[in-house]
């Protein structure tokens, strides 16, 4: 019992160091978001101005008048590409590690699997899996589950802030290889390898054999999910669960933490830059709406990841329609 009571706390743990840290339907990328690493501040203005009162000739007077609404609304600055952006983002899910890295040593978790090794088969495996989770992405999955459209767009968000809304292709792929190579070898040694691991051999004292690793797949693809849930609704949450556990079902089937790992960071890599593709292409307008919408993720990167000229310019500039 001691050692489950560890990894519950394990599980925690994760949960909120991944909390601080960003799957198209575009199928969801699984990095980590850096939401709770700066409070989000509030975006409202007051709903009065102040107004000089020309018609009353006294110098100084002012009437305060009431603004209408549509004047009130600001227009949030386009991300541009940053290189700073990227490695934040990349630097994120570095937070598991040094938790997971103790908690695999204290409760002597082989958190690389048994048959661990970097091998061209390995690499290969997890390749053939991360295109083929990228291809069920591109299925009209939407027209059955209309839900899912909140993840197309929270995925645009994302990849909007980290590579921006013009269309730089040498760039992107540098960013993209930095950003999806950090998601991929920190969660999936923290989820499948430390948390995986550590809840088999957990449920295997108290649980039949046949039991055990399914249990220890749906725990950790739960926990995986709550960590990147980033809509209003649970579809955010129900992608990215899903995802957890195509990547853990490779990790229990392989034993070698390769092949999840080349499946994760092919699933983000491929991802990344075909959306940076969609988002370039679709207007300053729809990128605009990606910046503003009231979505969570969007919320929470305005307000973290906009740059310094940006953010003078949300605090600076004048209202819409003035």
């Amino acid at each position: 019992m001691g050692r489950v009571a560890a990894l519950a706390a394990a599980a925690l743990t994760l949960c909120a160091s991944g909390a601080r840290g960003f799957t198209a339907y575009t199928p969801a990328p699984v990095w980590h978001s850096p939401r709770p690493l700066l409070a989000v501040r509030s975006l409202g203005y007051a709903p009065v101005l102040c107004q000089l009162d020309s018609d009353s000739g006294q110098s100084g007077q002012a009437s305060m008048v009431e603004a209408p609404a549509r004047q009130m609304e600001r227009a949030t600055p386009l991300p541009q590409f940053r290189w700073l952006t990227v490695l934040y983002l990349a630097a994120n899910p570095l937070v598991l590690l040094p938790f997971a890295a103790f908690l695999a040593h204290l409760l002597r978790v082989p958190w690389l699997g048994p048959s661990f090794a970097i091998s061209r088969t390995a690499a290969a495996l997890g390749t053939v899996l991360g295109l083929l989770w990228v291809a069920v992405g591109l299925l009209p999955l939407d027209r059955l589950f209309p839900s899912l459209k909140e993840v197309t767009e929270a995925s645009k968000t994302i990849c909007l802030y980290a590579v921006g809304g013009r269309l730089v292709p040498l760039r992107a792929l540098a960013a993209a290889t930095i950003i999806s190579a950090s998601a991929a070898i920190c969660e999936e040694l923290a989820f499948r390898g430390m948390l995986q691991t550590g809840l088999v051999s957990a449920f295997g004292r108290a649980l039949p054999a046949t039991a055990v690793q399914p249990c220890a797949l749906a725990v950790q693809a739960v926990i995986f999910g709550a960590v990147h849930s980033y809509t209003s609704s649970p579809a955010y949450f129900v992608v990215a669960s899903v995802s957890a556990l195509a990547l853990g079902s490779s990790f229990a089937v392989s034993g070698n933490m390769a092949v999840p790992v080349a499946m994760h960071f092919v699933i983000d890599f491929v991802t990344l830059l075909a959306t940076h593709v969609q988002v370039a292409r679709s207007g300053e307008s729809a990128q605009r709406e990606l910046v503003e919408s009231a979505a969570p993720i969007a919320r929470t990167l305005r307000s973290v990841l906009l740059g310094p000229p940006e953010k003078a310019a949300w605090q600076e500039r004048p209202a819409r329609g003035s």
